[in-house]
């Protein structure tokens, strides 16, 4: 993890309060994985006096350009929306573990909703650079928020929607359940709580491996605080998701 000054390239309103913004990288910096998270000093002021999270959302080695998606959802992201490209972003990062890819063989199953697209859409062209072919299951409240993304030509993508707007009508599991993945399939899930539970059981039902993506609050992200802790079933008990996640085996994690 390192601090690094970086350089806003673009910066893209995607769908409805939904924004992509894609900055420059280190060359000295390692290269940071799907499901690693970074935080950004969004103004030289104490206002917002706490960095700000994020997953990365793509990441070039030739270009060295890394990319976040974000909803303009308070204060801090509201000023982030608002900057310009050639301003300079005060970077942390990458930091915390993430996803592991799947035994060769395997299909993976990622499931997204809301501002849990972002590092899935990373993982799943990251997967179909490895010879992967991933299905990526994506939903929103409705064709408003549905964001313009980019996926290499082996993702399958698939939109779901609440009223069915755009694409499925219903959730990322509904579809799943109507349209079950044939083959040994590796599951993968990032957004709401509930949505990450949900695919968990999926998983369970079929003795399928499934991984997650915690979106727990984040101060200190560096573990200090103790505010992003969660409750696991293994010997630790209680972990910190800034830096033993934030991506875990879904079996690890006391879900309530």
């Amino acid at each position: 993890m390192k601090q690094f000054p970086a350089t806003l390239l673009r910066l893209e309103k995607i769908a409805l309060d939904y924004y992509e913004a894609r900055f420059t990288w280190p060359r000295d910096l390692r290269v940071p994985l799907p499901g690693q998270i970074l935080s950004l000093r969004i103004e030289d002021s104490t206002a917002p006096l706490l960095r700000r999270p994020f997953a990365l959302s793509s990441f070039d080695k030739e270009k060295l350009e890394a990319g976040i998606i974000f909803q303009k959802r308070g204060h801090g992201t509201e000023l982030l929306a608002a900057h310009k490209p050639g301003e300079i972003l005060d970077v942390l990062g990458p930091r915390g573990f993430g996803f592991t890819p799947p035994k060769p063989g395997s299909r993976p199953i990622l499931v997204a909703g809301g501002v849990g697209t972002g590092p899935l859409v990373f993982l799943a062209n990251y997967l179909a650079a490895k010879g992967f072919k991933p299905l990526i299951v994506l939903g929103f409240r409705n064709h408003s928020f549905v964001p313009e993304l980019e996926f290499t030509a082996e993702v399958e993508v698939v939109y779901t929607t609440d009223d069915g707007s755009f694409g499925y009508r219903g959730n990322p599991l509904m579809y799943l359940r109507d349209n079950p993945p044939l083959g040994d399939a590796a599951y993968y899930a990032c957004g709401p709580h509930v949505l990450l539970e949900a695919t968990h059981v999926l998983a369970l039902e079929t003795n399928s491996p499934c991984q997650v993506s915690l979106e727990e609050v984040m101060a200190c992200m560096v573990g200090a605080c103790m505010g992003c802790t969660c409750e696991t079933n293994d010997h630790r008990k209680i972990v910190r998701v800034c830096t033993e996640g934030p991506v875990f085996d879904s079996r690890v994690v006391k879900w309530n």
